[in-house]
């Protein structure tokens, strides 16, 4: 047992509830062709980080490659990038629920986790 304060009711704050008000929505989808990218993905991954040491980010442990995964992730890289793009741009619209057209800005990198 720990003589910790609870963070529930430290502060003489009373019990906090947190309610998710404004959550992120997260779009899932499988690309026709995910097990031959993946295939490529991994060859491209391991690679690069056998070239390149891992950034020190949020991957305690693991490795992380820098944001420019655009510039080195290769034709299958591209794909997936490409397909995200489309997926966003789709799901995106305006207040009246039209279409808008958005030049999309990413920063995209690779985790390996052992």
């Amino acid at each position: 047992m720990s003589d910790a304060p609870d963070p529930a009711t430290a502060q003489g704050l009373g019990r906090i509830e947190v309610r998710n008000l404004f959550p992120t929505p997260v779009a899932v989808t499988i690309l026709p062709d995910a097990e031959t990218l993946n295939r490529e993905l991994v060859q491209t991954i391991l690679a690069r980080e056998a070239s390149h040491p891992s950034t020190q980010h949020s991957n305690l442990g693991g490795w992380q490659s820098s944001w420019d995964f655009a510039d080195w992730g290769g034709p299958a890289g591209q794909r997936v990038l490409d397909a995200g793009r489309q997926l966003a741009s789709q799901l995106t619209c305006d207040r009246q629920g039209r279409a808008v057209r958005i030049e999309w800005v990413m920063n995209a990198w690779a985790n390996i986790n052992r």
